[in-house]
Order: structure tokens, then C-alpha cells, then sequence
């Protein structure tokens, strides 16, 4: 006979590489200290990646679960090479969600566990298909091969206890960066 016990705990951030693109070369008159973000912090450099394009990476701001990097480039703050200066440009937008998702996992047995027990994993948000047994953690029982995705948000689990032993069937599930993070674009 067995007790069972649940424990969670994710977190992260990650960047986004934006690209700023002109209808013709800048020369050397254009670096990061011409872009205005919002929503997240500029890197110390761009990349020039041609004669008109450039790369910003941007870190949006964490535990965010719906913002947006706004990235702009205001007028005279750069110049073509025969010397004329660029008009204000639209602003750029990134969507993100740099909030982590938090799990609640509950069982459908309260008190000793006699035979096998149902585990849920409810998100917060949903985790797309990175969600699996492998994530979960399983003492005092043998957890069953796969994960049921009953939803969106909610997986379930089955666990067997260990024959013929007492004490308790502990799950969790482990930090895991790939849970922390979602850029889109938009």
C-alpha cells in the first residue's frame, strides 16, 4: 500500500532574433542605438548580415504570458550612402509568451492506494506535443509507457504501485526549459 505525493517546478526565457531589413545599403551609419524596443531588452550589437539587412536579438520580458516586442527606428537615425537620412520606419512586432507553464497533477485515489491510480496533469497553457511520460517521474510504482492527452491542458497517467511494499508513490514532473518559452510571429 502506498501514499502518493505530487511536486512541479519549470521556468525560463529565450531570445528572439529579429530581422531589420532597408531598401538600400546603410553603410556603417546604422547600429543597435538607433532601435527604440519595447517589450523586452536589446542586445549590445546588431549582425550585419548584408549591405541591407541587419539582425537585433532581442530577451522579451519574462513570466509574460501574452506580450509583444515592439521594435522601431525613428527618423534621421541613419543614412544611405550618399548621406540621405531615412524616413521613420513602422514598428516591428513580435508576439511572445515568456511565462512558464505551471502543472497541477491530482490523482482520482485519495488515501492508500491499493491498485493502479489515475494521475492528471492539468497546464496552464497549452504544451503542444512536448508533453510525454518521459517528463514524469514515478517512485514507489511503475508508471504506464505513455501520457493520454484528454485536452489541450490535461494528460493523464497511470501508475502502478510496487507489489507487496508500503510507503508512498511520489510523481513529478521535472524543470524542463523546453516548457519555458514560445516566440510567434506575427
Amino acid at each position: 500500500r502506498r501514499r502518493h505525493t505530487r511536486y512541479i517546478s519549470v521556468t525560463g526565457v529565450q531570445t528572439c532574433a529579429l530581422p531589420i531589413s532597408f531598401s538600400e545599403d546603410v553603410g556603417t551609419s546604422f547600429d543597435q542605438t538607433k532601435v527604440a524596443v519595447t517589450g523586452g531588452t536589446a542586445a549590445a550589437s546588431t549582425t550585419k548580415v548584408s549591405a541591407t539587412v541587419y539582425t537585433l536579438v532581442v530577451t522579451p520580458t519574462a513570466n509574460t504570458n501574452s506580450g509583444s516586442i515592439g521594435v522601431t527606428v525613428g527618423a534621421g537615425a541613419f543614412s544611405d550612402l550618399a548621406g540621405n537620412k531615412n524616413a521613420a520606419s513602422a514598428t516591428l512586432a513580435q508576439a511572445y509568451d515568456t511565462a512558464a507553464p505551471t502543472v497541477t497533477i491530482t490523482s482520482g485515489t485519495t488515501g492508500t492506494a491499493t491498485s493502479a491510480v489515475t494521475y492528471t496533469f492539468t497546464f496552464s497553457e497549452d504544451v503542444g506535443t512536448s508533453f510525454d511520460a518521459s517528463k514524469v517521474t514515478v517512485t514507489g510504482g511503475t508508471k504506464a509507457a505513455s501520457v493520454t492527452k484528454s485536452s489541450a491542458t490535461v494528460y493523464t497517467l497511470v501508475v502502478t504501485p510496487t507489489a507487496a511494499s508500503s510507503g508512498n508513490i511520489v510523481v513529478s514532473v521535472a524543470r524542463s526549459e523546453e516548457h519555458t518559452s514560445e516566440l510567434q510571429s506575427h
